[in-house]
């Protein structure tokens, strides 16, 4: 009889040990899995906000660019007919104003996209966006003191301008895209 009361306790031992293995494998195993899914859903978002900062600056940069080569446009014009009379002018720079204000309505993407950089923690990309927002404002006082003067714009100022914005607008482009790629390279592992 002592025997079997030792069977039993050995056998109740070894499927209490059994047990308590097979639950803390599970746990772990239940573990590891919610940690990858909580990492994989970190990623996506994070490439949903990247993808949509890029949505935004394309947007905001597509105006500054027309915005720019409107002013550019009035120079070309300028020099074609030196002989611009008032009316000609103001409708020139009416026309630019209608580009101004569409610049002023896309504010909103850059500041959308400036919040989104901070959020992220991508401070070079911000550095080079918030350079792009100088350039704007440069180009803004640049096309107030023309106009209001009555004063061709003039080559040198807008080509220097245009290179410093090129330049600006990759740099931030290539830092986006090197953030999107390692984090899909981070997914793919």
């Amino acid at each position: 009889m002592l025997r079997q009361w030792i069977d039993v306790i050995d056998t109740a031992t070894k499927i209490g040990l059994g047990a308590l293995i097979s639950g803390g494998v599970a746990y772990a195993t239940q573990k590891m899995n919610n940690n990858k899914i909580t990492h994989s859903e970190a990623i996506k978002t994070e490439k949903e906000l990247l993808l949509s900062i890029v949505s935004n600056f394309d947007k905001y940069i597509k105006v500054l660019n027309d915005f720019h080569a409107n002013i550019d446009g009035v120079r070309i014009f300028a020099e074609k007919y030196d002989d611009l009379n008032w009316d000609d002018w103001d409708d020139l720079w009416e026309h630019i104003a209608k580009y101004d204000n569409k610049l002023n309505e896309e504010g909103e993407n850059f500041t959308m996209a400036s919040s989104r950089l901070r959020l992220l923690g991508l401070t070079k990309a911000l550095e080079s966006l918030e350079a792009i927002g100088e350039q704007e404002n440069e180009l803004r006082k640049f096309y107030n003191k023309i106009s209001n003067n009555k004063a061709y714009p003039k080559e040198e100022y807008l080509l220097n301008w245009h290179i410093q914005f090129r330049n600006n607008r990759n740099r931030f482009s290539s830092i986006m895209a090197e953030h999107y790629r390692n984090l899909v390279n981070v997914k793919n592992k």
